[in-house]
């Protein structure tokens, strides 16, 4: 099994580990994939984004793994597209946890809110992606496209990066 990312969660208080997962020991289909951007902790979960490759498609997935075993809780699939030889060059994803809902932006082609609870999706909008046009960038390891909650709405990029758009966070209809 080769996973070239894992996530290990650390006791607070002596540093010895707790867990440690890849994303193909959470579900055999992950194999190969990687965790991508920072995870978040709330009520319990860690929420992290996993993206796979098969046959030059690139596949973004949220997951919700428990934190005090390790064991996946959900896992919802957000968007595919094609990506040639490799993801490498694409965005991190970082989603974001506002009131019980998780909104996240893949660059694969779309922005969705999920019911952290569940993994349900409340709404998903597909955009066109544009992942070769990462490709030919300097990748930026520190730099996430995080969903942003204002009094307007939900401010995020397109998932090309190349506008940003302000929707409403109860439908995902532009504001």
């Amino acid at each position: 099994l080769y996973d070239p990312t894992r996530l290990i969660n650390l006791d607070r208080k002596t540093g010895k580990i707790k867990w440690e997962i890849t994303p193909g020991r959470l579900f055999e289909d992950f194999e190969g994939g990687i965790f991508t951007g920072v995870p978040i902790i709330k009520e319990g979960k860690v929420y992290i984004v996993v993206r796979t490759m098969a046959q030059q498609l690139g596949s973004d997935y949220l997951v919700a793994i428990d934190l005090q075993d390790g064991h996946i809780v959900w896992q919802q699939y957000l968007a595919s597209s094609a990506v040639g030889r490799g993801s490498y060059w694409l965005p991190n994803i970082q989603p974001m946890w506002y009131e019980g809902e998780l909104f996240v932006t893949s660059p694969l082609g779309c922005i969705a809110s999920l019911d952290a609870r569940s993994g349900l999706v409340n709404w998903l909008r597909v955009m066109s992606p544009e992942p070769d046009s990462f490709r030919f960038t300097e990748p930026k390891v520190w730099a996430y496209n995080i969903p942003l909650m204002t009094s307007s709405g939900l401010i995020t990029f397109t998932p090309d990066q190349h506008a940003i758009v302000v929707l409403d966070p109860f439908s995902g209809k532009t504001n």
